[in-house]
């Protein structure tokens, strides 16, 4: 990307985390940590704690990022993750967090 004028700090993020909530946020920081250690080009951004949950939302889609990884009181208690893209109509999925990964490294343009 730099070789195009634009600096890797200027691309938008592969995946936007969206988590509201004490217990959604500590497992959101769990995920994004085996996310960056299974996919070490991956970008990846995080919700900020004080916005709720459809602002987070607003700011995902904002960011350019191709999909948004949910993190809900649901997906906490079952252990997975909603994958959401952004970027086509292709419907939001419950995924593993194996699944995620995989499905992130199939996304074009990620990791």
């Amino acid at each position: 990307m730099q070789a195009d004028g634009v600096a890797a700090q200027d691309a938008p993020p592969d995946a936007y985390l969206v988590a509201a909530g004490d217990a959604e946020r500590r497992f959101g920081f769990k995920l994004a940590e085996q996310l960056r250690s299974g996919l070490p080009g991956l970008r990846l951004s995080l919700g900020g704690p004080a916005a709720g949950f459809k602002a987070q939302l607003r700011k995902a889609d904002k960011s350019g990022a191709r999909v948004a990884l949910i993190v809900g009181e649901a997906e906490v208690g079952a252990g997975k993750v909603s994958f959401k893209p952004l970027r086509d109509d292709s419907p939001q999925e419950l995924l593993s967090v194996e699944e995620c990964m995989a499905r992130l490294r199939r996304t074009p343009g990620s990791a």
